[in-house]
């Protein structure tokens, strides 16, 4: 894409993103999903925290999809990218947009401290970092900060094994006990974290049944969710997210669109989804 750009601005005189700007003024969606086809996944994903964090109220669901459960080197890409563009340090956008608790937790997942999913395992860590989780839930409230650290510091396959590993000691998934002791963002960032390292290809489903369910289609997150599904973001095969949807909800991700969007909108999406 990046070759088709330059190219076209070479040979038109005109930014290719300034023409579809000027081509799709009226037609919201289609406009927003051709933005990140032209940008490509980092850049898009910039302009995406820009806009989250933009305006009136912050887009927490785009914080978190964008921000939590990236490996370093997602960061430390995006990070580059937003001050490229914005000329302002990105850390410094999201923490004006959180307070107390999950600014801090953001701030931890921000400073790219992630160890590696090619790192040998430690089961004695795992064993620890799971009473660790237990013990911060268990009593008088919640100590959040000690499983926002563990969250934002060890690599999926390890909280994988955290959470085996809580299953057999307390005879409770890791999840319900987050769901139900957490609440509002910071609930919602820990299971986002969560999901991906125990099914990335079935968190991926499942957000993209929850931008379509209920009334009214939140078209920007499918769109998001959509593109960058199909990008592969997160290292996560998109025929398998394909094959997941279909398996948990009994109809293909394909049909579901087809049956909530329309226009160029539609087309666009089902050309990203594929067959």
């Amino acid at each position: 894409m990046s070759i088709l750009v330059r190219a076209f601005e070479s040979q038109v005189g005109k930014p290719l993103m300034k023409v579809i700007e000027s081509e799709t003024s009226s037609r919201g969606y289609f406009q927003f999903g051709l933005r990140g086809l032209v940008l490509g996944p980092v850049a898009w994903e910039a302009w995406l925290l820009h806009r989250a964090c933009s305006g009136p109220g912050t887009k927490e669901v785009t914080l978190t999809e964008l921000l939590l459960g990236r490996t370093d080197e997602e960061i430390f890409a995006l990070k580059a990218e937003y001050e490229r563009q914005f000329r302002t340090p990105m850390e410094k956008v999201v923490r004006g947009e959180l307070s107390m608790k999950t600014e801090r937790f953001f701030n931890m997942a921000l400073a790219a401290g992630r160890a590696g999913a090619y790192v040998p395992i430690d089961g004695g860590q795992v064993a620890n970092d799971a009473q660790t989780c237990h013990n911060a839930m268990h009593g008088l409230g919640t100590d959040e900060i000690p499983i926002c650290g563990i969250f934002s510091t060890r690599s999926l396959p390890h909280l994988a094994a955290v959470a085996q590993s809580y299953q057999s000691l307390y005879r409770r998934p890791l999840l319900s006990a987050i769901q139900s002791d957490f609440s509002g963002h910071m609930r919602d960032g820990l299971v986002q974290i969560l999901a991906m390292a125990l099914n990335p290809a079935a968190r991926k489903a499942e957000l993209l049944e929850a931008a379509m369910a209920g009334a009214g289609t939140k078209d920007e997150l499918l769109c998001m969710r959509v593109i960058r599904g199909r990008w592969g973001v997160d290292g996560v095969p998109w025929e398998g997210v394909k094959g997941e949807y279909a398996r948990m909800y009994g109809k293909s991700l394909v049909g579901r669109v087809k049956g909530e969007t329309s226009g160029d909108y539609e087309r666009l999406l089902v050309a990203m989804i594929g067959n």
